[in-house]
């Protein structure tokens, strides 16, 4: 099994960090793992070159990660949450998956996406985080990346204490962890 983990945290030791690297140490395949603030990925201009081509006009280091996106059959987003939605960063590399979008809708074709099990992996402070948002983008992206079944984890509350000192967050974690394994 290929995980791909999208990780829309500027911090590299943080929260974020945190979930994913539980969900890894349960983890039996091989992964990659992209940090979308350090890596240099432009966001989509709407070009519109991949509604006739198999490519994207942008070169950038998005060429690599399409690769990745096609072969893996694992997935996660993870990101902390900005006024309650997945970061900047994050969303400006998923901008890119227009590429398979255009391939399905506009030149109706196979989206040449692999299969996969996908987690999306949240987490925030304050008290006024509403994740109605975040779900519904999450769900859009994960039907665009074939991806067949999701579990979403989200914990509220880094401001008071770290994602791993919530008990539930932690029990939620490991449900993750077992679905993503499962073949």
């Amino acid at each position: 099994m290929k995980a791909l983990i999208i990780n829309g945290s500027p911090n590299k030791n943080g929260e974020t960090v945190s979930m994913i690297n539980y969900i890894l140490s349960k983890y039996s395949g091989e992964y990659k793992i992209v940090n979308t603030y350090y890596v240099s990925v432009s966001p989509c201009t709407d070009c519109r070159a991949c509604s006739t081509e198999d490519k994207c006009a942008i070169d950038d280091d998005m060429t690599e990660i399409y690769e990745y996106m096609r072969i893996c059959d694992r997935i996660i987003f993870a990101s902390p949450l900005y006024f309650s939605q997945f970061t900047g960063s994050f969303l400006s590399l998923m901008s890119r998956i227009q590429l398979f979008c255009s391939r399905k809708y506009i030149r109706n074709m196979d989206n040449n996406l692999k299969e996969k099990k996908g987690l999306i992996l949240l987490n925030g402070g304050g008290s006024t985080v509403n994740t109605t948002g975040v779900e519904q983008c999450g769900r859009i992206l994960m039907k665009e990346m074939n991806v067949s079944e999701y579990k979403t984890v989200c914990y509220v509350g880094t401001d008071k204490r770290s994602v791993l000192e919530d008990k539930k967050t932690v029990d939620e974690l490991e449900k993750a962890a077992n679905f993503f394994n499962e073949t």
